[in-house]
């Protein structure tokens, strides 16, 4: 049984591996932005998306930034080996809810070796898994410290309490999670009451003390990217469209995970009072409550919620044959295809994210050199001028630092001011970049004003880059600026569309190492990155500068 467990294990490993072999820098780039702030603590001692930005708590998992932190500290990764190890931290956690899925089923239920394996290799072929292992973000640690949490919550081990603590910092809903689940055994489970009510007190004590030690440093009781996506467009503005956002987020935990749910609510409804003092119960009510509070998810879709899936398998292995309404006296083997029915019907409701997870691979392993075929090559490059520079990856963003960077150094400026949506791959990449997020997530001051201050405040903070584009210059109103329209002018280098502070224009102009001439619209290569012909009609004559050829 062991070899087979190693083979299992091994064979998922590699898999992954090979994921992440092809994915490289090519994921999600807000999994960037906790690796940047992490960089910037180990190399800058301070808690900012680079060395020259602002304090804001604007990564979504302290627990990963600081990992991120020590790692670098030790190792002093480059680009893309910083990028590997969140990949691979992502994957090391999704492997530790396998094995605690694994002695879940096998120590704590007596399931059979066999069964126990294949129940948990089959959870982990979850798309959201390997998606998130691909952007390298921290959902499968809060997935894997769950687990864990129950774990040491059965066995009443006094290791619960540090768990607790790390599920504050992988996480800052968790809180939520945590006192939602834990009350419930307060007031329906009376066995658990006393136990329940210390882990409680403790869990609300260290939150508080958190949350001290947040407003001490940030000057802010929230993270700024809880605040951040309270406008738009992660938020909608008005009461219906919120409304119906609420009920989207719902609607989709409800579509994830459809088949086990069912099965869930049959078995409760057979015997409420006795499944209500159930911790494992609570923490699956609370993860829906959560989704119809937050809404729509960004991303994709389940990413939000997929930890709590295996605390589903583990509620409907324990119960399904302890019901005595529905499933009275059911035989082992069908007990054993109920479950698995369940998880593989899971595994169809949510096949689209395998094509966002394939979409994900083609761009990485194309852009890397990779093999494909040239069938998969050619369909994905087709229509895409510049496949390797576009979507919202790490690499891509980086490309746009890139051209900052030289521009800066073009400029003889010693640090760059850059107004940016997209900030992940810049701040992992260039410490002299100032980021002035205008995506708001690192942005401590347009995140508690919105986008109604955006004019004076990048009045106030006089930038010297600006890059714009898409849902981004709709929200901002950037085009409306009266600042914004009489101090920038667009310029093209490096193949990007970006916005120069017009006191540098003579800097251009002046500098014989620069070509330079200006281009209407119309005259403007289609493959310029950021240039949009939509928006091309509140263009003034864009200045094209290139260095001059030695």
């Amino acid at each position: 049984m062991y070899r087979l467990w190693a083979v299992f294990l091994i064979g998922y490993i590699l898999f992954s591996f090979l994921l992440i072999s092809y994915a490289g820098v090519y994921g999600w780039d807000d999994g960037a932005i906790t690796l940047a702030y992490g960089k910037t603590i180990a190399t800058a001692g301070k808690y900012a998306l680079t060395a020259s930005s602002e304090i804001a708590e604007g990564s979504s998992s302290n627990f990963l930034v600081l990992l991120t932190a020590v790692f670098y500290k030790i190792f002093s990764p480059d680009f893309s080996q910083i990028i590997n190890f969140s990949q691979y931290n992502a994957l090391f956690f999704t492997i530790i809810t396998l094995l605690m899925l694994f002695l879940f089923l096998r120590k704590d239920q007596n399931y059979s070796a066999f069964v126990s394996l294949f129940v948990a290799f089959f959870v982990g072929l979850l798309p959201m898994y390997f998606i998130e292992v691909c952007n390298g973000m921290e959902m499968t640690m809060l997935s894997a410290f769950l687990l864990i949490f129950l774990w040491f919550y059965k066995k009443r081990s006094v290791w619960v309490f540090p768990v607790i603590i790390v599920l504050l910092l992988i996480r800052f809903e968790s809180v939520f999670y945590l006192g939602v689940a834990l009350f419930g055994q307060i007031v329906f489970n009376k066995q658990e009451r006393i136990y329940a009510v210390k882990l409680l007190t403790f869990t609300v004590v260290s939150f508080l003390l958190y949350t001290a030690a947040r407003y001490s440093y940030f000057d802010d009781w929230l993270p700024n990217t809880i605040v951040a996506k309270m406008n738009p467009p992660y938020s909608e503005a008005s009461f219906e469209k919120a409304l119906m956002s609420k009920l989207d987020g719902g609607l989709n935990f409800i579509k994830s995970y459809f088949f086990a749910l069912i099965l869930i609510a049959i078995i409760t409804a057979s015997d409420l009072k006795k499944y209500a003092g159930d911790i494992k119960l609570w923490l699956i009510f609370v993860f829906f409550i959560f989704t119809l509070v937050s809404g729509s998810e960004w991303g994709y879709r389940g990413r939000m919620t997929f930890a709590v899936y295996p605390v589903m398998i583990i509620f409907l292995t324990e119960n399904i044959d302890n019901n005595q309404l529905f499933f009275k006296n059911i035989l082992p083997h069908r007990k054993y295809v109920m479950i698995f029915l369940v998880i593989l019907l899971t595994l169809f409701t949510n096949n689209g994210l395998y094509k966002k997870l394939y979409s994900t691979l083609v761009h990485g392993g194309y852009c890397q050199q990779k093999y494909l075929p040239n069938s998969v090559a050619a369909s994905f490059i087709r229509g895409m001028p510049n496949p390797c520079e576009s979507g919202v990856t790490p690499d891509n963003i980086r490309i746009t630092g890139k051209a900052v960077d030289s521009l800066k150094n073009t400029l003889r400026l010693n640090v760059v001011k850059l107004v940016t949506p997209d900030v992940g791959g810049v701040g992992l990449a260039f410490d002299k970049i100032d980021v002035i997020d205008s995506g708001l997530l690192t942005n401590k001051t347009l995140a508690h004003k919105g986008y109604s201050y955006f004019d004076n405040y990048i009045r106030q903070r006089d930038p010297d880059i600006i890059n714009t584009h898409d849902v981004w210059t709709k929200v901002s109103h950037i085009f409306s600026s009266d600042y914004f329209k009489s101090q920038f002018l667009p310029v093209i280098f490096d193949n990007n569309l970006l916005w120069l502070n017009k006191k540098y224009v003579n800097n251009i102009t002046t500098n014989t190492n620069l070509n330079y001439r200006y281009l209407l619209p119309n005259e403007i290569n289609p493959d310029v990155r950021f240039f949009d012909q939509a928006e091309s009609s509140y263009y003034p004559p864009v200045l094209d500068i290139s260095l001059k050829q030695k």
